[in-house]
């Protein structure tokens, strides 16, 4: 069998306590509060299942009351090997959503830049997942590892302003030259139960 690769989105009401989350998710495998992102409260399940027939039969017993949860399956990418472990006290989850049928030159824009930059501003990128379904797709999910979101913040928005990467995005951007991502979402998190 295949494994089926999922990342469970839970975004809770607001007000929800964050003692409240970490007590519900507590003692799994894979599960992340967030300190800041896109929304708040918010935490986040990585999961690994045999298969998928297997997570179809178990899922609906796994649902949190009090929370919208989002499920996305994800592949690891051919772009960026799977680093195993997570490390860090801080991982931040960015989900990028790509425009139209664009995935390839996304992937030549992360690989020929923005991996290296990142790296050199102290991140560790480890995995990098192509969404396959639960999101708008096409899309890619990455875990990054951060010594602090000052860091972080600098090292992205240091990103969009380089030149060379704007030069290349332009070149790879399809004939209707709509940007290649369209939107992200991101969120920083501290590890709940034990690292995946």
């Amino acid at each position: 069998m295949i494994p089926f690769l999922e990342v469970r989105l839970h975004h809770f009401e607001p007000g929800t306590d964050a003692a409240a989350i970490r007590k519900r998710l507590e003692g799994q495998r894979g599960a992340w509060i967030a300190q800041a992102g896109s929304s708040l409260p918010f935490a986040a399940v990585l999961r690994e299942w045999p298969s998928f027939m297997v997570r179809q039969a178990r899922s609906e017993r796994e649902t949190l009351s009090g929370a919208r949860t989002e499920c996305i399956a994800v592949r690891p990418s051919a772009l960026h090997p799977d680093k195993g472990a997570l490390v860090g006290a801080l991982t931040e989850l960015r989900i990028l959503e790509i425009h139209g049928e664009q995935s390839s030159q996304a992937a030549q824009v992360l690989a020929a830049v923005d991996f290296g930059h990142l790296a050199e501003r102290g991140a560790k990128v480890q995995a990098v997942h192509d969404v396959l379904i639960g999101c708008r797709t096409p899309a890619m999910m990455l875990l990054v590892s951060w010594p602090n979101p000052y860091v972080a913040a600098r090292a992205w928005t240091s990103l969009e302003a380089r030149a060379d990467r704007r030069e290349l995005v332009e070149k790879l951007s399809d004939t209707l030259h709509r940007p290649l991502f369209e939107s992200y979402r991101h969120w920083f998190m501290t590890p709940i139960g034990g690292v995946p």
